[in-house]
């Protein structure tokens, strides 16, 4: 490598390192406060409209608001939701999202008021005990099934 290559990947790299995470963090503030919660709503969650922009306007600051699951569990993230509300009114959410074919819903405590308790901890482990049984497409008790190499649940009318 040259001399002049050398130089030209450490600006790269020191710039790149410096700017990126706190652009995106302004972004991320702008966009929640100058955007209607009801336009990062997941698509057809009207039915839950109330509980999905609860759980948008607790979004952790730094990260984005966005509820990334199969339409099948927004019932059980919703109630979820509530449940975690009323043990913890003033939890934060950090993502709520399918990783690795289960529901992830990663909350923190603000200010370390107090620690997750055994309540809130079986309650999303029972939320994601649910997601592993309930179709994707509509929410109706279903089996895994193998689907372009993924593994998702479907009930018998969506695994045709």
């Amino acid at each position: 490598m040259t001399p002049r290559q050398t130089a030209r990947s450490k600006t790269r790299t020191a710039s790149r390192s410096s700017v990126t995470p706190v652009r995106s963090a302004l972004r991320i503030k702008e966009v929640r406060e100058t955007r209607d919660l009801h336009e990062l709503l997941p698509p057809n969650s009207e039915v839950f409209i109330n509980e999905f922009t609860d759980i948008l306007s607790r979004m952790a600051t730094g990260y984005w608001p966005t509820i990334q699951v199969p339409e099948g569990w927004y019932g059980v993230v919703a109630s979820l939701h509530v449940a975690l509300a009323e043990m913890s009114p003033g939890y934060q959410v950090v993502a709520i999202k399918k990783e690795n074919d289960e529901l992830f819903y990663l909350i923190r405590i603000p200010d370390n008021s107090h620690d997750m308790t055994s309540e809130m901890l079986s309650a999303i482990s029972i939320a994601r005990g649910r997601c592993r049984v309930l179709c994707e497409i509509c929410g109706e008790p279903g089996d895994s099934i193998l689907v372009c190499n993924n593994q998702e649940v479907r009930c018998t009318n969506h695994s045709k």
